[in-house]
């Protein structure tokens, strides 16, 4: 029995599913990033280590928290709409925190 390359089963998928892959692939690729920002942090940020513990909880709990507001969200207003506001939010969201100079207000 010969088994297909995995790049072979991923061209016969059709389109919608072969950007939801690839979509997963790129998300996943970030998320391994998460375990490295304490010593990024801490090494070129030049924070102290307790600083990159607060800010790498406040990322979880952050995350946490926007699941369950997600889904009641979804919920009430629908995905699309749901969708929109998490997109644009997050946008807005990186351009404050990119211009952030002070740890605490990190």
């Amino acid at each position: 029995m010969k088994l297909e390359s995995s790049l072979s089963i991923f061209r016969t998928l059709p389109t919608p599913v072969r950007f939801l892959v690839l979509g997963t692939l790129i998300n996943n690729l970030g998320a391994m990033s998460g375990p490295f920002l304490a010593i990024i942090f801490v090494k070129i940020f030049r924070m102290s280590p307790a600083e990159a513990a607060w800010i790498s909880a406040s990322y979880a709990f952050g995350s946490f928290t926007a699941v369950v507001c997600g889904g009641v969200l979804t919920d009430r207003i629908g995905r699309r709409g749901t969708l929109m506001i998490s997109l644009f939010g997050a946008g807005i969201v990186g351009i404050v925190v990119g211009s952030v100079r002070e740890v605490r207000l990190l």
